[in-house]
């Protein structure tokens, strides 16, 4: 531009380039805003092929995919699960055949109960319940419950075991009926 100083000119293009930036904000918002909510949700999927686990790609919670569509706040895989299915029927649950938390391949969910999902859980393997020593709370060791039940059995009181261990009377007494420590 012919007389016109250089930071003037600077300052032209800026202010342009502001306009051209807020303009196609207001295109992208336009056109995020019309899209249903399947559009959204499938953007924010790694599809990869038929049989494998399509990953949420958005906002995790508890490794679950969390997904907000007309004003309500999903799980994804269950959100998944009804595009395909239907309804999900009072009390049940979505649950994974492949164990991946994140997929919402539809293939790879089906329905069940907090039963089923309990079972399913142990069938696989997936239990992470320590027990005996293993337990982070645990004050007492497996020599400890063998020398206690044995010294129960020889006529000892709860009471002298109790504070002996520094534990107290019901834990013995669990510990003697084996409603704790099962596994000894």
């Amino acid at each position: 531009m012919i007389g016109v100083r250089p930071a003037q000119t600077d300052r032209h293009l800026f202010t342009r380039y502001k306009e051209y930036q807020m303009n196609a904000s207001i295109i992208s918002d336009y056109h995020q805003r019309f899209k249903t909510p399947a559009e959204r949700f499938w953007e924010k999927v790694n599809k990869i092929g038929r049989k494998d686990c399509w990953e949420w790609r958005a906002a995790l919670v508890y490794k679950y995919g969390k997904f907000k569509a007309n004003g309500k706040s999903f799980r994804a895989h269950r959100y998944s699960y009804e595009m395909e299915y239907g309804p999900i029927p009072e009390g049940m649950l979505v649950l994974h055949h492949c164990d991946n938390p994140p997929c919402v391949n539809p293939r790879h969910l089906f329905l069940g109960t907090h039963q089923d999902n309990v079972a399913d859980r142990v069938k696989k393997g997936r239990t992470r319940s320590p027990c005996g020593e293993a337990h982070g709370k645990s004050k007492l060791s497996e020599s400890d419950i063998i020398y206690i039940r044995n010294a129960r059995g020889n006529g000892d009181s709860l009471g002298r075991l109790a504070s002996q261990f520094k534990v107290n009377k019901s834990a013995i007494c669990k510990i003697c009926r084996r409603t704790t420590w099962k596994h000894i």
